[in-house]
């Protein structure tokens, strides 16, 4: 998880959020209006950990996304050509290639246009 959070960091942290789009609704709280009020325009500031438990704070400094990867969650980060995974391997689960695809859940486009997709069942706002 260390590991995941550093190469985040290194990807994420200061970009602003121009879109989210959520393909399952039912693995993000609060409900999808209130999630996309709450994160669209911000930034990712800084990314913590507690166990397996990735925060990220926001720019308002007021709100948490919190992510929980469980047993096959990941989080995959992509700029034109780069990928970067973190959690299983991209060739896990048979879901090497494009993004989004059947395990994508969310995916947040940056104002650069890259991209992290999560395909993860836990994502909360707090």
């Amino acid at each position: 998880m260390e590991t995941i959070r550093r190469d985040l960091a290194k990807s994420v942290l200061g970009k602003k959020i121009r879109e989210i789009k959520i393909l399952s609704a039912k693995t993000i709280s609060p409900s999808s209006k209130k999630f996309l009020s709450l994160l669209t325009g911000q930034s990712f500031i800084n990314i913590d950990r507690l166990g397996k438990l990735l925060i990220f704070s926001l720019s308002d400094k007021k709100h948490f996304l919190l992510i929980h990867l469980k047993m096959t969650g990941q989080l995959i980060y992509s700029f034109r050509d780069k990928l970067v995974a973190g959690g299983h391997s991209l060739k896990a689960g048979n879901i090497e290639g494009k993004f989004p695809n059947k395990s994508t859940r969310v995916y947040f486009t940056f104002s650069d246009w890259s991209r992290l997709f999560l395909t993860t069942s836990v994502v909360s706002v707090i």
